[in-house]
């Protein structure tokens, strides 16, 4: 009896350590199956919001919106201010493909100087840079730089970049602590393949009073559609007038003409 009772023991040690063995066995058999299910749900999650960032260029054209950015000095004085909407327009072959800048997803960074300011919207894909420059009385943008990294809305597409810059010139000019408007469309071609539509503009990169926008120098496309409608409604009126001049005058001679009868 002595002898039998620690082989019962033993036998029963020995069945607790094989049932501990298969217990964590099948935990381990299903923890990585629930790991390796969240892992591809977490990373697909993360792919996904990834890609919705990515520029993709699309067929068709439409409206970009308009954004609101601005860049502080040290004194945390506002001084460059842009509100502007900006699309890319990409030439591949005889195809145009478009991109709307987000104002959302885009960031304002550079500097400001008393002569010189830079003005770079970035965003993930892609920047256009102002470089402003100040000479006597008038302030311009003598360098406009942009490039895209994108692909086409498509399986498989791969990115492509796109670079364009447009060097020594005297854009969006205006007088100094005066803001440059222009709302009608403008399409400048910074390469061959790349032009870059900006509407709705109005900005300045010198001499900003209380973060707001000097009094606006109006560019010649706003003028023209502003005046044209004036010069029509005066040609009209004027036009008008002669008719009813005119079959005044018409009416007197045939009074005239009755009398001498």
């Amino acid at each position: 009896m002595t002898n039998s009772i620690p082989k019962i023991k033993r036998y029963e040690a020995s069945l607790m350590w094989m049932l501990l063995l298969l217990g964590s066995w099948s935990v381990t058999l299903k923890a990585p199956t629930e790991a390796v299910s969240e892992t591809v749900l977490v990373n697909s999650t993360l792919n996904q919001l990834s890609s919705s960032k990515k520029p993709v260029l699309l067929p068709k054209e439409s409206i970009p919106p308009t954004g609101d950015y601005s860049l502080h000095d040290q004194k945390g004085n506002v001084c460059i201010k842009a509100l502007l909407g900006a699309e890319y327009i990409v030439t591949q072959g005889k195809t145009n493909l478009y991109f709307n800048l987000d104002p959302k997803s885009t960031m304002a960074t550079g500097f400001c100087g008393d002569n010189t300011a830079l003005l770079s919207l970035n965003f993930d894909g892609g920047s256009i840079e102002f470089t402003f420059v100040k000479k006597g009385k008038m302030s311009y943008v003598s360098i406009l730089r942009a490039n895209l990294t994108a692909s086409r809305n498509c399986i498989n597409c791969r990115s492509e970049t796109f670079a364009g810059a447009l060097i020594n010139m005297k854009l969006f000019l205006s007088e100094n602590g005066r803001s440059h408007k222009c709302y009608s469309e403008d399409t400048l071609t910074m390469a061959n393949n790349l032009n870059i539509k900006i509407m709705n503009m109005k900005i300045q990169g010198f001499q900003i009073s209380s973060g707001k926008f000097g009094k606006e120098n109006e560019c010649w496309p706003d003028f023209i559609k502003r005046i044209v409608p004036i010069i029509l409604g005066g040609t009209a009126v004027g036009l008008g007038l002669i008719v009813v001049l005119a079959w005044l005058l018409a009416r007197e001679r045939r009074a005239q003409g009755y009398q001498r009868i």
